[in-house]
């Protein structure tokens, strides 16, 4: 179900990176590390590129997406959800997320990797589909490069868990971003402010 972002201004919001997609992509990367583990011949190659390619998708997400905020029927509340860049073409993922974010991304892969990231995925733009379609007449899953694929699967989820969360607000011709101490302070002030107003 898709959900529309609930803003009076026209802000979008983002945490980067963001913590439910973050968390997912944790998931299917324990899920790879269990895999993995397993060895040659375990009969489970194809569960291997599956999770592998769905912990790279969800972590690219994971710095370009939106928050949303979803009415919980008539109560006043919302649950905080996150919208991502919808679809699974790896180098259209990396394309949405914002350049300050992802030149950073880009230079410590390829000084880790010696290869430019958009080429390393790009070389697995097709697998998401074809891991759960092997059947199909074109599929060859032979084709993908599992070793470079078990890197950039590692090299990206240890990228997000090193990256400190920063608060996003865009709108108009404005973007902010915000760092968990901004936050703080931010609060603290609204805090003081609403406390000297009940005493006015």
């Amino acid at each position: 179900m898709k959900c529309a972002v609930v803003s009076t201004t026209g802000e979008k919001r983002r945490e980067i990176p963001d913590p439910q997609i973050k968390d997912a992509a944790y998931q299917y990367d324990q899920a790879r590390r269990v895999l993995l583990a397993q060895g040659a011949g375990s009969g489970v190659l194809l569960p291997l590129l599956n999770c592998s390619t769905m912990a790279i998708e969800l972590c690219l997400k994971s710095l370009s997406a939106e928050k949303v905020l979803v009415p919980v029927g008539r109560s006043g509340w919302s649950k905080v959800r996150a919208n991502p860049k919808w679809g699974h073409g790896l180098k259209k993922l990396l394309r949405a997320i914002p350049n300050e974010y992802r030149k950073p991304l880009e230079r410590e892969f390829h000084e880790r990797l010696s290869i430019e990231l958009k080429t390393a995925l790009g070389n697995y733009e097709q697998l998401f589909e074809e891991s759960r379609y092997p059947f199909e007449r074109s599929v060859d899953v032979s084709r993908y490069p599992v070793g470079m694929l078990m890197m950039v699967s590692e090299f990206l989820c240890d990228y997000i868990s090193r990256l400190t969360p920063i608060e996003r607000i865009e709108g108009g011709k404005a973007s902010r971003a915000y760092s968990p101490s901004d936050i703080q302070k931010f609060q603290a002030k609204k805090l003081a402010l609403l406390e000297h107003l009940d005493k006015v």
